[in-house]
């Protein structure tokens, strides 16, 4: 009898394993329903439909399309994959867990998967009901007294360059009263990304503590140094890549030629940030924008 309590536990344990002992009412969005990433079809039902996207992270699969597991939180895909070695051939399966959000962008639903490379955001075939989860770490920056996805008034902004993609465009912008502060926006007046230059080096140290500590990861360092023989540009350089956010602090040293050295020659700092799912929920939430002009409007 003593024994039941541990054998008990050791079954809630192993249960708790398993995928199919997770699923929740979430998945009552995927039943009989299809998700799309752009025209293509990635989720139908059940399954994810790798082949038709993704095929390349699971290219030594067996498999083009794999079941999926729903939680309250997690989509977890079931990979099979091929042995590989002398031993006789088997089939081996491997769960990759992604971070999923439900949230409604311009009144419709979508679905937010985190891979760790990319967040990919899904339109649902069907009319959805749902309330909105928030199941992925958001963290912020705040550069210049702005961070992104909020809107900054447009007087304060001067405007150096438009982009008009296929879909969107993007403003890239400076500060009429710190030139040093560039923020490219999307829609009206929506911050997209912000850069800050002409950083010293004496705030390097304080900077990378910050964002090591909010990101939770220390970063990614290459040293001075050309990326190819022939440029005339070296460059330093310390990045960091987490919960969909991409800081990067950097500096180049002009080596070029002798007589640009006055021109060229700089040893200050800068700072980038970007957050890859802010940028996929202010696409489309801006999708099918207008496009601008510098020149008539």
């Amino acid at each position: 009898m003593k024994y039941i309590p541990f054998l008990i536990l050791v079954i809630a344990l192993f249960n708790g394993c398993n995928p199919q002992q997770k699923e929740s009412k979430n998945l009552s969005y995927f039943t009989d329903n299809e998700w799309y990433y752009g025209e293509k079809l990635l989720i139908r039902n059940d399954t994810f439909l790798a082949g038709k996207f993704l095929h390349y992270s699971y290219k030594d699969s067996t498999v083009k399309n794999f079941p999926v597991a729903v939680t309250d939180s997690t989509i977890i895909i079931s990979v099979t994959y091929e042995n590989q070695d002398d031993q006789p051939t088997m089939n081996k399966n491997r769960f990759d867990t992604v971070y999923y959000d439900l949230k409604y962008i311009n009144n419709k639903p979508v679905l937010l998967m985190y891979f760790d490379a990319f967040p990919i955001l899904m339109r649902s075939k069907k009319e959805l009901n749902f309330k909105e989860t928030n199941n992925y770490p958001k963290i912020k920056f705040v550069m210049g007294g702005y961070t992104i996805g909020e809107e900054i008034d447009r007087n304060l902004l001067k405007t150096r360059g438009i982009y008009n993609y296929e879909k969107y465009t993007i403003e890239d912008c400076e500060l009429k009263e710190n030139r040093d502060i560039s923020i490219k926006i999307i829609g009206y007046n929506t911050v997209y990304s912000i850069e800050r230059k002409n950083i010293p080096d004496f705030r390097v140290e304080e900077i990378k503590r910050v964002i090591s500590a909010k990101l939770n990861q220390q970063p990614e360092y290459s040293p001075m140094k050309k990326w190819t023989e022939d440029a005339d540009y070296e460059y330093e350089f310390y990045r960091w890549s987490n919960y969909g956010v991409r800081m990067t602090l950097s500096k180049s040293k002009y080596v070029g030629s002798s007589s640009f050295v006055n021109y060229f020659s700089s040893d200050d700092w800068i700072l980038s940030y970007d957050d890859d799912v802010m940028k996929a929920i202010l696409i489309e939430k801006f999708e099918n924008s207008e496009p601008k002009s510098e020149i008539i409007r």
